[in-house]
């Protein structure tokens, strides 16, 4: 009976301080708008990464962010490439996408991802700056294109 009761109550520290564990480790990654706008100044090594559709990121999206579309069925492979010693800072709309985005990224091996707690709403909520620009590698991609598209029309 002693066993049983030892065992019970073992199991219950090792949840308290486990849960305790992951809920600090989840507070440290889960950072209020006003958090993740003093990070994205104070961390040098980092990567903003939006990843609504490109319809909302083409509303306004936090600057230097690049968009990967959450729900287009690669973000997989186009996160691949990422470099897993900087630090991700990754948002959505609301927080869902981004909250799933995270998790696959911690999972593939990325240690450090920062969340926007409450997304694009909380930003805009707390008045902080809103870019309509496109990163520079997203111009380099379309730049390309339309050099590609050019040489085509030339050869006809």
């Amino acid at each position: 009976m002693k066993n049983v009761l030892s065992a019970l109550f073992i199991s219950g520290v090792l949840m308290v301080f486990g849960c305790s564990k992951t809920q600090t480790q989840d507070a440290k990654n889960l950072l209020s708008s006003q958090e993740f706008s003093n990070s994205l100044t104070s961390i040098q090594d980092k990567i903003i990464l939006d990843v609504r559709t490109p319809a909302e990121y083409s509303g306004g999206h936090i600057q230097d962010a690049i968009n990967i579309d959450w729900n287009n069925g690669d973000f997989e492979q186009k996160t691949a490439s990422l470099d897993k010693k900087k630090t991700i800072m990754v948002y959505c709309l609301s927080g869902g996408r981004s909250s799933a985005a995270a998790s696959f990224l911690r999972s593939a091996g990325y240690s450090d991802v920062k969340e926007l707690d409450g997304g694009m709403m909380a930003w805009r909520a707390a008045n902080l700056p809103i870019s309509m620009q496109q990163t520079s590698q997203k111009r380099d991609i379309q730049k390309n294109s339309f050099i590609l598209c050019f040489k085509h029309i030339l050869w006809f």
